[in-house]
């Protein structure tokens, strides 16, 4: 039996996950242990849950498929995707108000960054979203983690540069990335004052929720698509019983997607003037073979009731200026659609 016919790809798209490494040089295919697919099972565990963390009981028991790049890019038949037209446009007076209160907020004192989102929107059906992400399965990206997560009633898939925390061994590697360039820009990220502090709290972010001296990597500069990003690693040794759940929720989110100093989640919402951002910015994790991964879902497509989704963020500090961070979502909506093909 061959891999084509022994995958139910049709059970698998009323319940399923994929997340590649860095690089996508491997894919984890997660699915219920209910499913009937037929392929050689392993055991995993998948956390799934929106950015607000809603959802008490993320944690699933499933089947994982490990496989390699070429593999995964031949396990479906080629699917003639339509492409998106018609996308709105970002409502620039809707960041505007964003923009203001988060001012207000740096004048009292409350906080010293937060996280500013706008949206897109165009329709699709559910066959040709789906279409389109395994389209992308296709894509060579060593920049990025490729994830999707399909189900009956919402799907999202996309290209994420954002590790939040993995696992090697008995070690837990995290990650601060902030601060977004565009690559044309020849004037180095660590000259920039900004974007510099931007990175400097997510580092002290992270430091506060381990509660622990982090001896962080020297600062560097790393390429997603037309995008550049500071990006610092530290490594916590000799850590026993790592739990994917605790681990994920502790770390979510940082100052990187949220605010800093930390403020509740639910107390972030109505901050977002009626924006529903759903999973977008939300952790997905997996469990395979005892190692643990999970990232930050930005940079995708999110599909619910007829409509695709794109969102872009960007950090704001009390050095923020209003038009330049504007441009910068332009940019990021730019970027994203070219690679996600859409």
């Amino acid at each position: 039996m061959s891999l084509g016919q022994s995958f139910k790809f049709n059970d698998f798209s009323n319940f399923g996950v994929i997340l590649s490494d860095w690089g996508a040089e491997k894919y984890h295919f997660l699915w219920p242990k209910s499913s009937q697919n037929e392929l050689k099972k392993d055991e995993a565990q998948i956390y799934l849950n929106d950015y607000l963390l809603t959802y008490p009981k993320a944690l699933h028991s499933c089947h994982v498929y490990t496989i390699n790049q070429k593999t995964a890019q031949g396990l479906f038949p080629e699917k003639l995707a339509k492409p998106i037209s018609e996308w709105s446009h970002p409502d620039k007076s809707l960041y505007q108000r964003h923009f203001d209160s988060a001012f207000q907020r740096f004048e009292t004192g409350q906080l010293k960054k937060c996280v500013l989102f706008a949206q897109i929107y165009a329709k699709c059906s559910r066959e040709n979203f789906m279409n389109l992400a395994l389209n992308n399965l296709k894509t060579k990206n060593k920049e990025a983690f490729y994830f999707a997560h399909f189900s009956k009633d919402s799907c999202y898939w996309g290209w994420t540069p954002e590790l939040l925390f993995e696992t090697e061994r008995r070690s837990v590697v995290l990650t601060a990335l902030a601060g977004t360039q565009t690559v044309n820009k020849t004037k180095s990220m660590i000259e920039d004052s900004k974007l510099v502090e931007e990175h400097r709290l997510v580092m002290e972010d992270i430091q506060k929720q381990v509660n622990q001296e982090l001896n962080w990597s020297e600062l560097v500069e790393v390429t997603s698509g037309s995008l550049k990003h500071l990006k610092s690693t530290a490594k916590l040794q000799n850590q026993k019983n790592v739990d994917l759940k605790l681990w994920t929720e502790l770390l979510h989110p940082t100052a990187a997607l949220g605010c800093f100093p930390r403020i509740k989640l639910k107390d972030q919402e109505p901050h977002w003037n009626g924006l529903e951002r759903g999973a977008y910015g939300a952790p997905l994790g997996i469990q395979v073979e005892g190692e643990m991964q999970s990232v930050v879902l930005i940079r995708g497509a999110f599909w619910k009731e007829g409509r695709i989704k794109i969102f872009a963020g960007g950090g704001v500090t009390p050095e923020s200026d209003f038009e330049t961070e504007w441009e910068e979502i332009r940019l990021k909506f730019k970027s994203i659609k070219e690679s996600l093909n859409v």
